[in-house]
């Protein structure tokens, strides 16, 4: 990240704090008092939609990655028969062939240690999410009734429990 870059975070965020405690602490009306300064300073406004523009086109470009995988990786059963089932069942059994890895190589091309590199990715990931539900199902077993978890627990309570998640 260059120097120019790391200004326009830092402005950015500045302004958010600004208009955070502007409203004290109420994040609606920050968010109102935000975009009224945002939309007045046309410079700020095109580093927010640069970033908007950026975070957008990884999030349909993931998704669009995401379904390729989805879609090499539960292949439809075809059944045998007529109307050309045949062939597209011969391109289903081919089909884990062609699921993308992190780095957008297909498994196909992708060497020994490409591959161990996305299994490695995937392992981060899964251990990641893996303690999150762990955790998440800690505090579960913790939460009286209809109760809130701010209701019963602490803070502490959270961080011990997320502890033991972590294991």
């Amino acid at each position: 990240m260059g120097a120019v870059e790391k200004v326009e975070l830092v402005r950015v965020a500045h302004v958010a704090r600004a208009a955070l405690k502007s409203a004290s602490g109420d994040v609606q009306r920050a968010t109102s008092l935000m975009a009224r300064r945002v939309r007045g300073d046309m410079s700020l406004y095109r580093e927010l939609m640069d970033e908007l523009v950026e975070s957008a086109c990884y999030a349909s470009i993931r998704d669009e990655v995401r379904d390729v995988r989805r879609n090499v990786w539960m292949a439809p059963n075809y059944d045998a028969g007529g109307n050309g089932e045949r062939v597209k069942s011969l391109a289903a059994g081919n089909a884990l062939m062609f699921f993308p890895l992190p780095n957008g190589k297909l498994l196909a091309h992708a060497t020994r240690v490409e591959v161990e590199e996305a299994a490695s990715f995937y392992a981060k990931q899964s251990e990641n999410m893996g303690t999150k539900a762990r955790w998440l199902a800690l505090v579960a077993k913790r939460i009286e009734g209809n109760k809130t978890v701010g209701k019963c627990l602490t803070e502490t309570q959270l961080r011990t429990l997320q502890e033991k998640a972590n294991g």
